[in-house]
């Protein structure tokens, strides 16, 4: 299953990889942003909105991957954990963290 390519399973893994991407690429953004410090010891004196920021999309990233595992575990005809990292966030998916796919068959 893992290894087809056009299969669900492929792309709810994709879909978990990009959450990942997009998370470390928020992150250096911090660095560049000014927001982080040189020193690692440092990290724990930045602004407590710098900090809140971080912590903020670290648990939209924690949500997706549980939903999507959750997901993983459907697809497999598996019962859906009911308590642990996926239990924690079951329900909805949090449709406004999520930019609207364009479909370019339609332009």
């Amino acid at each position: 299953m893992a290894g087809e390519q056009s299969g669900i399973l492929s792309h709810v893994i994709e879909l978990m990889l990009t959450a990942v991407r997009q998370f470390l690429t928020f992150e250096q953004s911090l660095g560049s942003a000014g927001m982080a410090t040189p020193s690692p010891a440092a990290e724990f004196y930045r602004p407590h909105e710098d900090r809140q920021i971080y912590f903020d999309a670290l648990e939209q990233l924690r949500g997706h991957l549980s939903r999507c595992m959750g997901q993983v575990a459907v697809v497999a005809g598996l019962n859906v954990p009911s308590d642990g990292f996926i239990a924690g966030y079951q329900g909805p998916w949090q449709m406004e963290a999520y930019k609207p796919i364009v479909d370019a068959s339609h332009t």
